[in-house]
């Protein structure tokens, strides 16, 4: 089975998770900041090489009509970047609406606050939308690349 990165692409910050060689199990694994396109398509692909991943997920923004967001744009610049560097990449998208605001729950519930953590919430968020792809696909749902 093939290892799978979890991306959570926000303008400040990128949460990343990872899920387990199985791909049964996503778990948070940092966050990287977006001051720069290209450091950040550099690091993103060395964690492809370091973790040996075969498969992207990124979360897809949409708006509650289930239009795409305006995001989804630099989201789609940053997989094909991605793509253009690290080739054998499979990539998909995958609806990360309320990420975020589960993270944020997630946060609470271990007695922390949420503006005092907005790196961990990224890569929460990350693995949140990584789990409920993992999950579709193993429940053999149609999955958009």
């Amino acid at each position: 089975m093939a290892r799978h990165l979890g991306i959570d692409y926000g303008t400040v910050r990128v949460g990343l998770a990872i899920s387990d060689s199985f791909g049964i199990i996503a778990r948070p694994y940092k966050t990287l900041y977006n001051n720069d396109l290209t450091d950040l398509v550099k690091d993103i692909c060395e964690i492809i090489a370091e973790k040996k991943i075969s498969v992207i997920v990124f979360g897809r923004p949409l708006h509650l009509s289930g239009d795409e967001s305006d995001m989804f744009i630099k989201i789609k610049e940053l997989a094909d970047l991605i793509s253009s560097k690290c080739p054998e990449i499979e990539i998909h998208f995958h609806d990360e609406r309320f990420s975020s605001i589960e993270a944020c729950g997630a946060i609470r519930a271990m007695g922390g606050k949420p503006s005092r953590n907005k790196p961990k919430i990224d890569a929460i968020a990350a693995s949140l939308v990584l789990k409920a792809y993992l999950e579709s696909v193993n429940d053999g749902e149609d999955i958009e690349t």
